[in-house]
């Protein structure tokens, strides 16, 4: 496997380069961040998905970022990412884009919180969101919120309410941007309305 096999020489330069300690050990049941001392904690090793190459990207809390370092003499078998389509379950939700190659795109959570929230209870419901075992959870734009209604609304892949959904696009100081999912249409709304909430994150 190509990445564990760069992943190990990096750990050994590092550890040749004085940047961790031989006594090291790593727990093969755990995720860790790779950085070095030249650039600090501020960069890690990541996975950029336009071309599945490694680069060294600012640290932030991105799936691609975590890695597990596993033992070479029980290899596990070789990894490889399935394509998934509209309408499965996976990473954490439920797809409702993908890109051609099925590997990258967009997923909501599985069901609307449980209230009906103001434009900042929803952001910050978003935020600290660990629905599907996953952290990374943002309120959806309006465009992503139009892709929902298209690929799984109308097809009823799942079930939504019959009523509004905050989304993140800001008209003004006051006024948020919504849809009603009922019908497809979009209205900027006070910030204060309560609407229904649905959480989404990209892979």
């Amino acid at each position: 496997m190509k990445v564990y096999k760069i992943i190990s020489f990096l750990v050994f330069f590092l550890w040749a380069a004085g940047a961790i300690s031989q006594e090291v050990n790593f727990d093969g049941s755990k995720y860790n961040r790779l950085t070095n001392s030249w650039m600090g904690e501020a960069r890690s090793l990541d996975v950029n998905p336009e071309g599945l190459t490694l680069v060294m990207a600012p640290t932030g809390n991105y799936s691609g970022q975590f890695w597990k370092i596993t033992d070479t003499s029980a290899p596990s078998g070789p990894v490889k990412n399935e394509p998934v389509k509209v309408g499965d379950k996976a990473h954490g939700g439920i797809v409702f884009y993908v890109d051609k190659t099925g590997l990258h795109g967009l997923v909501c959570q599985e069901k609307d919180f449980d209230k009906m929230m103001t434009f900042q209870e929803a952001q910050a419901a978003c935020k600290n969101s660990s629905a599907g075992g996953k952290n990374d959870w943002r309120l959806p734009d309006l465009n992503e919120l139009k892709l929902m209604y298209e690929n799984l609304r109308k097809s009823g892949l799942t079930h939504f309410d019959n009523e509004w959904y905050w989304s993140s696009k800001v008209e003004n100081e006051h006024n948020m941007w919504g849809m009603d999912i009922l019908h497809g249409r979009s209205f900027a709304h006070w910030e204060g309305d309560h609407s229904h909430v649905r959480a989404v994150r990209a892979f």
